[in-house]
């Protein structure tokens, strides 16, 4: 099998498995004072000291992913702020998208941010949007993804954080397909992530926040923000994984272009046709031959092992390609790509060969 499907589930290096090998036999709660209990908080303890140091200091908390760190923040935030003021980007992650599309259908303040046919969102409209909400003195938080799972393409956070911290924002981020690659902007508030895409084991994830709580518990425990035990075995792997990301993309960009260039013929390219403004592992392309799920299963058959776009929108056309102004014929015919620093040219070459098969019969 060719795995082409990183952007939804990475392998877990061999440094977590190991960890994960070693740490099944910790098996006491942190909260407990004895000795069994004290070697789990340890292990806690230094994992959320090395990744808060990482950031450059703040606070973490451990969460299952991205989504529980995505709703636990807005919700918390929009708790504390039930006068505020949300701006949200049309090409989020789902869970966003519906905890946005919940509070609007719940009177509450929803500005959606458009983007180009690139997928990079309109910061006149950010800066417009934020000017708005403190000549009204309303509190705003406002969301952007760092780089998008689906068409790959990075948006400009700095830029982004400078309008939003020039009216007295908040700027949220959801770094889940952007930190296996870079390091994380010093100017984003704060951001959600999830193991499973560096190479750390499903089921875990975290919350930073930079400076002092900006919002309210939804769960109340252990954490002061999250409820429930720590996930001793997952933290320890998600630590593991953070040691190990190097941010040398290289290899990994020249593997995307001749992927790209490969698939060129056959297809069109969606997202940042600059590969600069586009994350390393993606390839999202339309094949006007097939709808995604004929041509998903297709693949599969063939040993290549692909998706449609996000795993958590399986079945449906993209809401990020029709943000980013297509139809939805045309977002039923775009399959995802996405590499990892383990595939090999032969691997390319190969589904190469395999889409110029199927396309040209």
């Amino acid at each position: 099998m060719i795995y082409l499907d990183s952007a939804a589930s990475t392998k877990p290096s061999e440094a977590v498995i190991k960890t994960l090998t070693e740490m099944v036999g910790c098996y006491g709660n942190p909260s407990s004072l004895h000795s069994e209990g004290q070697r789990a908080k340890h292990v806690v303890n230094d994992a959320r000291s090395g990744l808060s140091q990482r950031f450059g200091g703040g606070q973490v908390f451990f969460t299952s992913g991205a989504t529980m760190s995505n709703c636990l923040f807005i919700q918390g935030w929009m708790k504390r702020n039930p006068n505020g003021r949300l701006i949200v980007s049309m090409v989020e992650h789902n869970d966003i998208i519906m905890l946005a599309q919940y509070y609007e259908a719940h009177g509450e303040d929803v500005l959606w941010i458009p983007v180009d046919e690139q997928g990079f969102v309109s910061i006149p409209l950010i800066n417009l949007a934020s000017s708005v909400a403190r000549s009204k003195g309303q509190p705003f938080l406002c969301v952007v993804q760092a780089a998008n799972g689906e068409c790959g393409t990075i948006q400009d956070i700095k830029t982004i954080a400078r309008v939003v911290h020039e009216y007295d924002g908040i700027l949220y981020s959801d770094v889940t397909q952007y930190i296996p690659y870079f390091p994380v902007p010093q100017e984003v508030d704060a951001f959600g992530m999830s193991g499973q895409k560096i190479n750390s084991i499903k089921g875990t994830g975290l919350l930073y926040m930079k400076n002092a709580m900006v919002i309210d518990p939804i769960i109340f425990g252990e954490q002061g923000l999250i409820g429930g035990t720590e996930n001793v075995l997952g933290i320890a792997c998600l630590d593991t994984a953070f040691k190990e990301l190097d941010y040398e993309n290289d290899s990994l960009r020249d593997k995307q272009k001749k992927l790209i260039e490969g698939l060129a013929p056959y297809g069109k390219l969606v997202g940042a046709a600059d590969l600069s403004k586009r994350i390393p592992n993606n390839v999202y392309m339309a094949f006007d031959k097939y709808d995604f799920e004929s041509l998903v299963v297709l693949l599969d058959g063939f040993g290549i092992e692909v998706s449609a776009g996000s795993a958590c929108s399986s079945g449906k056309p993209s809401h990020v390609v029709m943000a980013m102004g297509y139809n939805e014929k045309f977002a039923r015919t775009c399959v995802r790509f996405s590499l990892s620093k383990e595939t090999s040219d032969e691997e390319i070459d190969e589904t190469i060969r395999i889409i110029r098969e199927i396309l040209t019969l």
